[in-house]
């Protein structure tokens, strides 16, 4: 008799374990989802070209202020030039926020030369002389900044010696354009 009752106990806790394991198994396959996710593009133009995956571009936009006194497309003490960047987003789902950094070392021994930030916008922050920060809003209307860099040249006695180490020489003025993801911080 215990025999069969342990047997019938035993019968009974497999036949309980089967549905169990069946009606786990029905949960567990009837259960599916799809889910697509936007995210959000981001792609910066400097001067129309795509910077969004680049790290340099050479700007040679240089517009020389001529004067009577020095030939067209040449530098002296005297006259200056600008040259403008164009930071655009156009085609950007996400604010962003741009920080421009001038590295402008060569003009350290001409203190009678130097550059001017003029923001056309006038909706962007200026740091100090050399380093500019701007915020374009994923909703903003118009998603692009220009600044204007204006380079001056004063004619001034005291520095014609280190004037006349420049003559043939090129003057580089180098940026650094750091972007990233604006987050109102």
């Amino acid at each position: 008799m215990k025999r069969r009752i342990v047997f019938i106990a035993v019968f009974m806790l497999c036949i309980t374990m089967i549905f169990i394991v069946k009606s786990y198994a029905l949960f567990e396959t009837n259960g599916e989802a799809t889910n697509e996710l936007a995210i959000g593009k981001w792609t910066i133009y400097i001067n129309d070209a795509n910077v969004t995956f680049s790290d340099t571009i050479d700007l040679n936009y240089f517009t020389y202020h001529e004067n009577d006194h020095v030939r067209p497309g040449y530098l002296a003490p005297g006259t200056g030039g600008d040259f403008s960047i164009i930071l655009d987003a156009r085609d950007t789902e996400v604010s962003m926020i741009c920080n421009l950094e001038m590295d402008d070392e060569e003009l350290d021994d001409h203190p009678n030369m130097w550059v001017d930030i003029k923001d056309a916008s006038k909706t962007n922050l200026l740091d100090d002389e050399k380093n500019y920060q701007v915020i374009i809003n994923h909703d903003d209307t118009v998603k692009y900044s220009h600044i204007t860099y204006e380079l001056h040249w004063t004619n001034n006695q005291v520095n014609d010696e280190a004037d006349t180490h420049l003559i043939g020489q090129n003057i580089n003025i180098n940026f650094d354009v750091h972007c990233e993801q604006y987050l109102g911080e």
